[in-house]
């Protein structure tokens, strides 16, 4: 549950049972928006476009216009395509400084983190595979935050990941010894 503005000055309320809501400032209240996605707002996250991405656990990932309130897309999950979202529950959204969408799942699963390729329409998958060391330490995302250099770190239960955009890899931080 939280409130978020976008670039405009709009606000918005993500609820828990009671979908997303956003401000008529006219009326100085706030306004359902439609049952189409979701219940249960998990995140929300305005694009480079300033559209408006939305997940929920029960309505996949939606792309809003915020100014006509349309949906512009809708992301479901959809097994067979090993390009799609794969997660019923999208718990984070990230826009890095590159413009690119990131999601992520905190559940203990084997989903973790995704990619939106604005090209094709569909997510990169990025796997924790225990024989590479250039991937994910965990699936149970916490977190996404760059630093003032520009680079985007991933909190994980199994500790924090660099990412690097010119290699397409993570890099794990290493256990402590101690």
């Amino acid at each position: 549950v939280g409130i978020y503005e976008d670039s405009k000055g709009r606000i918005w309320a993500t609820t828990n049972g009671n979908g997303l809501l956003y401000l008529n400032e006219d009326k100085q209240e706030f306004v359902k928006y439609s049952e189409k996605i979701g219940q249960n707002i998990l995140d929300i996250q305005e694009d480079k476009y300033g559209q408006i991405w939305v997940s929920s656990d029960d309505g996949g990932v939606n792309i809003i216009d915020p100014k006509s309130k349309d949906i512009l897309k809708t992301f479901k999950v959809d097994d067979k395509d090993e390009h799609g979202l794969l997660s019923l529950r999208i718990s984070e959204l990230f826009l890095d400084s590159r413009g690119d969408i990131w999601l992520g799942d905190s559940g203990e699963n084997d989903f973790g983190v995704f990619k939106y390729n604005e090209s094709v329409e569909n997510f990169k998958h990025y796997k924790k595979t225990d024989t590479d060391s250039l991937t994910l330490n965990s699936y149970e995302i916490g977190n996404f935050i760059e630093d003032d250099r520009e680079r985007m770190w991933v909190n994980t239960d199994g500790g924090v990941n660099l990412y690097d955009h010119e290699n397409d890899v993570f890099y794990p931080s290493k256990k402590s010894e101690n």
